[in-house]
């Protein structure tokens, strides 16, 4: 999924002459590929700059692409089992003359026995039932049938919808098949390229929207989980930073930069502390390192704004970190 040999236009993953970040590691550029004798790729041969430590370019070059990556030599065997819709049609059953039978999904399950995880999974002690977040993947439980020199994980939740997708071919085909167009209507933008002035300006002139109510599925979809603040310091390039490294029952520690530096001139008065974190925010990679969440802090007017906290002595009842905040 992260390689083209021949990729397309606005594509920021591995390609032949392409460089691109390795997650919390480096700066690597594809310099050859091999292909097996049906001319599949088996493997890629890649050059890195030791310079590039943390994924931060030394010469301050823009790097857009982030890959995901596990080391093959410390990586954990485990099989994945890949659940999908168990029918291809929204409403099976409703065509005439087709069975419901007929409309069963080949692909409802995609079995992958040969997978590799962080290692993190063969040393947390999880227990069958455990639900993790898989990145960019979806989320996945461990299943019972699960033994212990090889785990089984299934998919329950996706982080795409294919439903919006095979929709979305739908109705372009019908668009497309049409002999009369269909008039044509003013899009409402929903989003805001921040290279797009011209976007700003629509949107600017947009009608105001009449409710900003929320549905439950929309809330649903932002993450919140208890973090203990580990290290805290100022970010000597930045006036308005403090860094952040906060673990959140990973395994390892977020580095989570915030603009609190003004209401905090000793960030170590956080140390230790509970916090709030938005955990499925995309991160964001700046010229002093990735930032991978953030923090939830209150405050406005004269009153200086503090971060949310959970309080109280008992550290036994306390939350703990990566616990969910609903």
């Amino acid at each position: 999924d992260d390689f083209r040999e021949d990729p397309p236009k606005d594509w920021f993953r591995l390609a032949p002459g392409r460089e691109v970040r390795l997650r919390y590691a480096c700066l690597i550029r594809c310099t050859g590929v091999v292909k097996d004798d049906k001319g599949e790729v088996v493997e890629l041969r890649c050059t890195w700059d030791p310079e590039s430590w943390g994924g931060a370019a030394p010469d301050g070059r823009v790097v857009r692409g982030t890959l995901h990556w596990v080391s093959a030599a410390h990586a954990l065997p485990i099989e994945a089992r890949l659940y999908d819709r168990l029918f291809s049609v929204e409403n099976p059953g409703t065509t005439e003359g087709r069975s419901f039978l007929d409309e069963v999904n080949p692909a409802s399950m995609l079995q992958l026995t040969s997978c590799l995880a962080e290692p993190y999974l063969g040393t947390a002690g999880l227990l069958p039932g455990a639900r993790l977040q898989f990145e960019r993947l979806g989320y996945f439980c461990l299943d019972p049938a699960s033994a212990a020199d090889k785990q089984i994980w299934n998919r329950t939740v996706t982080l795409k919808d294919s439903w919006a997708k095979l929709e979305a071919k739908a109705g372009a085909g019908a668009r497309a098949g049409g002999k009369t167009a269909a008039p044509k209507t003013s899009p409402q933008p929903t989003t805001v390229p921040v290279s797009s002035a011209a976007a700003v300006a629509s949107v600017a002139s947009a009608p105001a929207v009449a409710s900003t109510e929320i549905g439950i599925e929309d809330l649903a979809r932002v993450d919140l989980r208890v973090g203990i603040v580990r290290e805290a310091a100022h970010v000597p390039e930045a006036k308005k930073l403090i860094r952040l490294m906060v673990d959140i029952g990973e395994g390892r520690l977020r580095q989570i930069f915030a603009g609190l530096r003004a209401f905090y001139p000793d960030p170590s008065v956080l140390l230790g502390q509970r916090v709030i974190v938005v955990a499925n925010l995309k991160p964001r990679q700046m010229k002093f390192g990735l930032s991978e969440g953030m923090i939830l802090a209150a405050g406005g007017g004269d009153r200086p704004h503090r971060v949310a906290t959970f309080d109280g002595a008992d550290l036994a009842a306390a939350p703990q970190p990566g616990d969910k905040i609903a």
